[in-house]
Parts: C-alpha cells; structure tokens; sequence
C-alpha cells in the first residue's frame, strides 16, 4: 500500500496515510499511475526516478566521450607494418608507419567502462543525499 499524496508506503494492513490521512492505494496502482504521467506533474518525481532518468540520459555523452578517445588514441599512436615485395625478381622490404585500430578500439571501450562505473557510483550517491533531503522534508512538513 501507498500512499498517492506523499508517496510513504505502507503494509497491506493500512488504510490511511498517518502523515497526511489520505486514503491509501495498491503499489502496482500507483507505479502505474507514476509511469503514465510522470513526465507531466514537476514537483512529484521522486528523487530516484529522476536520478535514474539522469544516469541513462548521461550515458550518451559517455558514448560519444568515449569514441572521440579512442579516435584520439588510434589517430595518436602509430606502429611500424612491414611491407615485403618483388620488384624486378627482387624481394624487397620497406616498412610503413600506420594507425593503430586495436588500440583505440581497446582504449574506447576501457574508458567508455569505467567512466560508466563512475557516472553510476556518482548516481547512487546523488540518490543517497536527494532521498536523505526528501524524508527530512516530510519529516518537518508535518510539524
């Protein structure tokens, strides 16, 4: 049971909110009534729900982040490929200086991985001090 004024939830025993006294309603009724307009009422999201839509709106800049590093690394980084030929009957040998692809494809996926850890550790902790500043927000809204 939860409470669709001041979103506490409660055991199925409840009825009433003792925060507020509204009337208390199903869980799966309200996710559902949540997820339907969430987008629409400002002011009612939780502090979870809307960390959570900023940590996957985050990613695609990590994404993009993450490719132009290893663009960097592969433009960056260059090893030397040997080139064999014949040339007249003769085998010859030059080498050629050239990109590396492994390692800027390796290196864009490491820091899209790890800067994807830390993006999510950063999230969790915005979720521990938004949910601390909401309970004590309804703690002092009822004095």
């Amino acid at each position: 049971m939860i409470c669709p004024k001041c979103k506490t939830e409660y055991r199925e025993r409840y009825t009433k909110c003792s925060q507020c006294g509204e009337d208390l309603i199903e869980n799966d009724a309200a996710k559902q009534n949540g997820r339907e307009n969430w987008l629409l009422k400002f002011g009612e999201t939780t502090a979870k729900r809307a960390i959570s839509v900023l940590f996957f709106l985050g990613l695609f800049p990590l994404f993009f982040t993450s490719i132009l590093f290893g663009k960097y690394l592969y433009l960056t980084n260059l090893y030397e490929k040997d080139i064999w030929f014949t040339q007249n009957g003769q085998r010859m040998y030059t080498s050629t200086m050239v990109n590396n692809k492994p390692l800027g494809f390796l290196g864009g996926l490491v820091f899209f991985v790890v800067t994807v850890l830390a993006w999510k550790v950063l999230c969790e902790l915005f979720i521990i001090i938004f949910r601390a500043i909401e309970i004590y927000t309804q703690k002092n809204r009822i004095r």
